[in-house]
């Protein structure tokens, strides 16, 4: 097709990675990237042939540009009026986050005969020929799917499972759900997002369905938010954490994990990097990691200069496991909490942080935001050091800036 009419149907700064379905020895039939899409009605388009097997509403789902389809769990479908062959020699690709449960794509699924489909239900990932091969899971799952012949990848990795190969009567292949005689049946749970899909007329080696997996996982980002209360957000009264306002500004909606402590100080973070080293995935687009802390080190008596010691050990860790490091100075805070010697270290944690360090590729500088001057306005304070979620709406932009160009 042609170039320039597939840019058109895309939005966002990623569209050189769009090409993700052409990376198998044969292009598929059917291809969906609902997520970066320009509209809702762009969504629909099938990407490998537009005007062929476009996607179509049973009942709309919901969808935003960084984050792609989303259904309610009961209603919301779509149909592509596609027919696959009834035999193993075919392949389903579908990138989800928060997917929790139901069938993200497939065809018939009946008393007797379960079409060729992909199904997560209680923790267990089910590949379906009428024959079944499962695989147990834990949590929502954000990867990749991919069922090729008889065999189930995630992320690229073969899962060691093998599905019965038995010819089948094929129906129309739905998404969002599986048609179960005339009915759409077994919706995606409330929650999930299907991000794109493709389906081929053959099978992909264990080589293209890697390439397949990392390229559709380079659309994405992975970012981790570490910190304490600041970042953890619940503190005094719950509030909107600003990651959780600032990952709905960015182009496209990431994989992304509060890992925050309340009352954890930098010192205690930097003993900590595990956690965020184990989110670490290489096929993202990038990977990145947030670090908002300081405040607990000198409310105990730690200095300006150790305290920056444990923001850069920190860095330094992540930026040798690969991530982008982005770190937040400390806005103006009551001099009820803060003893005016506390103030100084405060100032010169923020003048150690702004002078830069070579482990942090992005500093924001916080403590410069007009409306977090004043820590006795309650618009955008809690007490005078937490934020309300209006504070923390003035930290989410800025950061979002942050992670899309770091």
């Amino acid at each position: 097709m042609n170039r320039q009419k597939l840019i058109s149907l895309l939005s966002g700064s990623r569209q050189s990675n769009v090409f993700w379905y052409r990376l198998a020895s044969a292009d598929p039939v059917i291809v969906y990237q609902p997520m970066l899409a320009a509209s809702q009605a762009a969504s629909y388009a099938n990407l490998v042939n537009p005007g062929t097997y476009d996607a179509f509403a049973g009942v709309a789902p919901s969808w935003t540009a960084p984050k792609g389809w989303m259904t309610n769990g009961i209603t919301q479908y779509l149909r592509t009026g596609y027919t696959a062959p009834g035999s193993q020699n075919r392949t389903m690709a579908v990138m989800v986050s928060g997917f929790t449960g139901g069938f993200p794509l497939g065809s018939s699924l009946q008393l007797a005969s379960d079409g060729y489909s992909i199904y997560l239900s209680a923790g267990t990932l089910y590949g379906f020929n009428r024959g079944q091969a499962t695989k147990a899971l834990s949590g929502t799952v954000n990867k990749t799917i991919i069922m090729s012949g008889n065999k189930v990848y995630l992320d690229g990795v073969d899962q060691g499972i093998t599905i019965a190969d038995k010819t089948i009567t094929e129906t129309e292949n739905y998404l969002l759900c599986v048609k179960g005689g005339a009915n759409p049946l077994f919706f995606m749970n409330s929650g999930s997002i299907f991000r794109a899909g493709a389906m081929w007329e053959t099978t992909l080696s264990a080589a293209e369905a890697l390439a397949t997996s990392n390229a559709m996982n380079a659309l994405i980002y992975g970012v981790v938010f570490e910190g304490d209360s600041l970042t953890d957000g619940l503190q005094p009264a719950p509030q909107t954490p600003y990651p959780n306002q600032c990952v709905d500004l960015l182009t496209a909606y990431p994989d992304w994990w509060n890992i925050s402590t309340s009352g954890h100080t930098a010192a205690q973070i930097a003993t900590q990097g595990a956690a965020a080293d184990a989110l670490y995935k290489s096929s993202y687009g990038k990977n990145v990691f947030v670090l908002w802390a300081g405040t607990n080190d000198i409310l105990n008596g730690v200095s300006a200069a150790d305290t920056f010691a444990s923001i850069v050990s920190s860095c330094a860790g992540r930026k040798a496991a690969g991530f982008k490091t982005v770190v937040l100075t400390l806005h103006p805070m009551a001099h009820a909490l803060l003893s005016p010697a506390e103030e100084v270290q405060r100032l010169a944690l923020n003048s150690l942080i702004n002078a830069g360090h070579a482990s942090i590729d992005k500093v924001r500088d916080i403590s410069i935001l007009p409306n977090l001057q004043n820590p006795a306005n309650m618009t955008f304070f809690q007490d005078g050091v937490h934020l309300t979620s209006a504070g923390y709406a003035e930290v989410a932009g800025p950061v979002a800036d942050d992670i899309m160009s770091v």
